[in-house]
């Protein structure tokens, strides 16, 4: 036979239903009755509904802590960064620092004689000429006169005293009278 499990029946209409029923309901009472779910079917169907539920939050949970660690490691990344070019920027300040201590006059002066100069005195200088050549005309020096400034004789009190009758002016009050009787 076939491996001792028996004769299996096609799943028919007929099968669930006997032949008198079948002949009593409609085919679409048989498409509802097929269509209902047995009680632990339900059970089946929401408990896999909270599983979903559960992956994916585990999923967006995963990739939030992936996004986190990668955020705080680039932070760190960016601080060493900053500190790297902070100790570089005071490494080069020192540096010139010590180029300007090495150009100084007499350390020049110093360092000439050690490789063997020394100072060259007028019989010594040579001067080239240039044939055809004109230096330029130094331009007429104009002597400048130093601006006027006007004597300074005001006070503090005369300069509030024009202020205010400025802005009584201004606003449309008193005015001469105004000034007049301020002391």
């Amino acid at each position: 036979m076939n491996g001792g499990r028996g004769h299996r029946r096609p799943v028919t209409p007929e099968f669930f239903y006997p032949e008198s029923a079948m002949a009593t309901n409609t085919r679409s009472e048989w498409l509802q009755h097929a269509l209902r779910q047995a009680p632990w079917r339900a059970q089946v169907q929401a408990t896999a509904l909270v599983a979903l539920v559960l992956v994916v939050a585990i999923i967006i949970g995963a990739l939030y802590l992936a996004q986190a660690t990668s955020t705080a490691t680039a932070g760190r990344d960016l601080e060493e960064l900053n500190a790297q070019i902070k100790q570089l920027e005071r490494d080069i300040e020192q540096l010139r620092a010590q180029i300007a201590a090495a150009q100084t006059v007499p350390n020049m002066t110093r360092r000439a004689q050690e490789l063997g100069f020394v100072p060259a005195g007028n019989e010594q200088l040579l001067y080239l000429v240039v044939e055809g050549y004109r230096p330029p005309e130094p331009a007429p020096v104009v002597p400048v006169e130093p601006p006027v400034v006007p004597a300074y004789d005001e006070t503090l009190n005369d300069w509030l005293n024009v202020q205010w009758a400025g802005l009584l002016d201004l606003l449309g009050v008193g005015g001469a009278d105004a000034q007049e009787a301020q002391p």
